[in-house]
Parts: C-alpha cells; sequence; structure tokens
C-alpha cells in the first residue's frame, strides 16, 4: 500500500520478489506492510520485502551535478556526461521530447558518468540524470537541459 499527499514519487514493484520500493522526491509517501509502516519524505526512500518490516526511511543519493552539453545545436555521435557522484554506483539517463517528460525518447540505467549517443531523431530534446546507490535507491533528477540534435 502506498499512500500519497500531494507528492512526486517513483515506485517499484517486483511481483517475484514481492518488493515494494518507493522514492519520495517532493511531499510524503506512507509504505506499509503487515509488519509495519514507514513514512518517507523529500529525498528519502523505503523498500518492503514479503511482509517483513519495512525498510527505511533512507536519505536518497543526491542529484548529479555538472552536466555536459548544457546546451545548442550538437550533431552525432553525442556524449552526454555528467560529475561522478561518490554515493552511485549506477545512474538514470532519461531524454524526453517534452520538459514534463511525459514523451520519453530514452530511459536507460549506465554503470558509468557518461553516455555516448549514436543514434537519436533530429530536433530538440531534454535530458536529465539521478544516481542509484549500491541498494537500490535512485535519488532525486538533476537540473535538466535542453540541446538539440542536428543531421
Amino acid at each position: 500500500v502506498a499512500g500519497v499527499r500531494g507528492t512526486g514519487f517513483r515506485m517499484q514493484v517486483e511481483k517475484k520478489r514481492r518488493m515494494s520500493q518507493v522514492e519520495t522526491l517532493s511531499g510524503k509517501v506512507s509504505l506499509a506492510s503487515p509488519a509495519g509502516t514507514v513514512l518517507t519524505a523529500k529525498n528519502q526512500g523505503a523498500r518492503i520485502v514479503g511482509d517483513a518490516k519495512p525498510l527505511g526511511p533512507v536519505a536518497l543519493p543526491p542529484a548529479p551535478s555538472k552536466l555536459r552539453p548544457f546546451q545548442g545545436a550538437h550533431r552525432l555521435p553525442l556524449t552526454l556526461r555528467w560529475e561522478n557522484s561518490e554515493s552511485a554506483v549506477r545512474y538514470l539517463l532519461e531524454i524526453a521530447r517534452d520538459v514534463q517528460f511525459r514523451q520519453p525518447i530514452l530511459e536507460r540505467v549506465v554503470d558509468t558518468p557518461a553516455l555516448v549517443l549514436s543514434s537519436l531523431d533530429a530536433g530538440p530534446f531534454f535530458w536529465r540524470v539521478s544516481a542509484i546507490d549500491r541498494d537500490g535507491f535512485a535519488g532525486p533528477p538533476s537540473q535538466l537541459f535542453r540541446i538539440s540534435v542536428e543531421k
């Protein structure tokens, strides 16, 4: 069960493992199992596996910084880069056509603070990155940037 109060959050559910995980980006989220309830606030996460007591709240890793390129028109191949985060073991890279990320183009988990794009339709897009820690919790997204791909 996830209870939401005017908030932004991500939720993962793995049916096979009977696992539910929440990452709260704003507001508060309540995650409950038969063994207990945990309330997460901004930049906190929690997890429940089976009927066990919830894990959390735990601090989410900070958003990556120093993303490049942050503006302009570029040709492919294009390398997107960001500063390595101490607490990150992986990164979630998101690319979308719209600022709200409702028209996603690419969502990829990568092990290094860079990704080379070799195929992408021409035109403008927005991109952002979230750090993922060793426990599998993804932090808030970085600042987002709008750049264009030229053919």
